[in-house]
């Protein structure tokens, strides 16, 4: 289950709506004291501020591209945000909604009429592909596909992505629900998958070009893309050593978790949803804004992609990611105007406390 509602509280000094009991860690003054105590090899750190239509952004990055080599990291780097892509492929959902095309309560036997579809899946809707809670769960799934031999094809990129998207969607729908859809929530990657399938089957057009031609082309995000970072490497956490690998999750697993955004890039993708949130943005008609950040359970998962936490005088977006060798956090303080964001190009544990650290920097910088 994901658990970022516990890492969110270390940053309740700034948002207190959002405290909850937590055990005691280091505390920091500065991204250099958080790279000097964690080693890991590099940080970046984003902090954005809306005030009367004026966007104030401030980053700070520290470290390296890729350990062995030395080139430092440049403010303007790419570093892949892993699971903080599934907001973009909800908010590509949400646009498709409110043309449309489906509704948030369609079931899957609805989207995917000409599909073998499991019996005790045919019911489970959009929204519960969106929030986790459809009964397919996480990766388990996979070991339930009988024919292995397409697995191997698809995991190992020899099928286009597209259509492995499309023959993986087929497989996944074959197998039995975990639990009764909408009962329980368990978190994975490929309900987002199916998500990703059904907006290329619906457009008609890759999720590579809508994500291009909806999002980032209109917001002009020109530094993001999917797959690895183009000169930042990620790094596996080998115990006692991080070791560079320029590698990323199958093509296949895209609308799941393999966006590449510089800090400045991604910080529009934040203004978006605060200016959607206050209604600057015409993107989306109220209703819709509603839909993506109403919690539609306990652990606060919305249509929208995204972790909900505080309260409705004080609510807050929270997301993170990460691939294994990158690690990536996103905070989004919707009636204050302000967002923070983190990232790391190492994955494992240690790479995950050194970005929560450094998003908790990121709530006192200043932009």
């Amino acid at each position: 289950m994901f658990r970022a509602f516990r890492l969110l509280s270390l940053l309740s000094f700034l948002f207190p709506m959002v405290a909850h009991a937590v055990d005691p860690e280091p505390s920091f003054s500065s991204l250099y004291e958080i790279h000097q105590h964690y080693k890991v090899p590099g940080l970046g750190v984003a902090s954005l501020k809306i005030k009367e239509g004026d966007r104030r952004f401030r980053s700070e990055v520290i470290g390296v591209r890729e350990l062995g080599i030395g080139s430092e990291l440049k403010p303007n780097d790419s570093f892949h945000l892993g699971s903080c892509t599934k907001s973009m492929t909800a908010l590509l959902i949400a646009m498709a909604v409110q043309e449309g095309k489906f509704e948030y309560r369609t079931s899957l036997q609805e989207l995917f009429p000409d599909y073998e579809i499991e019996p005790s899946l045919k019911s489970a809707s959009l929204e519960q592909l969106l929030t986790h809670t459809s009964g397919i769960g996480g990766e388990s799934v996979f070991n339930e596909i009988d024919d292995v031999g397409l697995l191997h094809e698809i995991f190992h990129e020899r099928i286009k992505e597209v259509r492995a998207r499309g023959l993986l969607t087929r497989e996944i729908l074959k197998v039995p629900a975990l639990s009764e859809p909408g009962q329980e929530i368990e978190y994975g990657n490929p309900a987002y998958i199916i998500l990703g399938h059904l907006l290329e089957r619906t457009y008609r057009k890759s999720y590579s070009e809508l994500l291009q031609e909806r999002i980032f082309q209109p917001l002009q995000m020109t530094s993001c893309g999917l797959g690895p970072a183009l000169k930042v490497f990620g790094h596996k956490d080998q115990i006692s050593k991080f070791v560079p690998l320029q590698q990323d999750n199958p093509k296949v697993y895209g609308p799941a978790g393999r966006v590449h955004c510089s800090l400045e890039d991604w910080m529009k993708y934040a203004a978006l949803h605060l200016d959607l949130h206050q209604g600057r943005s015409s993107l989306l008609n109220p209703e819709h804004v509603e839909f993506l950040y109403q919690p539609m359970n306990s652990d606060g998962y919305t249509r929208g992609g995204w972790v909900r936490l505080g309260s409705d005088e004080n609510p807050v977006l929270y997301f993170e990611g990460s691939n294994t060798l990158n690690y990536a956090a996103i905070l989004i303080a919707l009636h204050h105007d302000r967002a923070v964001a983190a990232v790391s190009n190492a994955g494992g544990s240690v790479a995950r406390d050194a970005t929560q650290a450094a998003l908790r920097i990121g709530t006192r910088l200043d932009p």
